[in-house]
């Protein structure tokens, strides 16, 4: 982003001479989301922190590796990201899976999937771009129920036996369903967490595909119905699990109505 005319407007927006000091918030959806992260990590990155740059992002892919992870966690950068998650959207959690794994079907897809949201469409996607989705949806599956398998205390013990993908999440997420949102801010929860609301699809039906697609291009009414419909009443967490780090992610997942998958 140097030399470029979006560091100059940037610069002009937080001249010191202004009177007033402004928060700068950067918001994208999709890729835009991945894009608003990298810019907000390089306004930090400038020291631009009297400004207060805040990144919220709506079904965006992750970004960066386990290293960026370690920065933004050592330069206490966590609190300026606030990433929401729909329930059966796949972007967020297409890249659990490895890169090169998931490349031809991802393709083929988000082309459809940027002009549907820049025409606000809601037509239906024909049969290829229907199938290029199920193949993505299906790779991912089968990705994030192999893990499982292996068991999520082994995570970090898993490259030596099957290929894992590099990304990993920073920042607060925000799931969301039906049944009102859940956040939390610590990564390998919210990496567990993206493995088990994945598994809530047993197999890339035509419902399930098309529910990966009005979810992603619809946020502004998930926002809205978790709005209108706070989270209220108990949460009861895994009477089995024996860890307070189990029984927190058990209540995340009861909160979005993901109390029946097993931790």
């Amino acid at each position: 982003m140097e030399n470029t005319d979006f560091q100059a407007q940037l610069q002009t927006y937080t001249d010191s001479k202004q009177r007033k000091i402004k928060p700068i918030i950067f918001v994208g959806h999709s890729l835009g989301g991945s894009v608003a992260t990298l810019a907000t990590l390089w306004a930090l990155e400038k020291r631009l922190r009297q400004n207060s740059p805040f990144c919220i992002t709506f079904g965006s892919p992750l970004v960066g590796d386990v290293r960026l992870v370690d920065t933004v966690v050592r330069e206490n950068w966590g609190g300026n990201f606030c990433h929401v998650v729909s329930k059966h959207d796949i972007v967020p959690r297409m890249l659990l899976a490895p890169f090169e794994s998931i490349a031809e079907p991802l393709i083929a897809v988000f082309p459809y999937w940027q002009v549907v949201m820049a025409n606000d469409s809601k037509n239906v996607p024909d049969s290829f771009i229907q199938d290029a989705c199920r193949t993505l949806l299906n790779i991912v599956l089968q990705y994030t129920y192999t893990v499982a398998n292996y068991g999520f205390d082994s995570l970090r013990e898993l490259d030596g036996v099957i290929k894992r993908s590099p990304y990993r999440p920073f920042g607060t997420y925000m799931f969301c369903s039906s049944e009102g949102a859940a956040c939390t801010d610590n990564s390998e929860t919210i990496l567990k967490m993206l493995h088990l609301t994945a598994q809530s699809h047993e197999n890339a039906s035509d419902k399930t595909v098309q529910d990966c697609f009005s979810e992603h291009i619809g946020y502004g009414s998930v926002l809205k119905y978790v709005r209108e419909k706070s989270i209220i009443g108990s949460r009861i967490a895994n009477p089995d699990s024996v860890s307070s780090y189990e029984m927190g992610i058990s209540l995340q997942l009861e909160a979005i109505d993901f109390g029946d998958q097993s931790i």
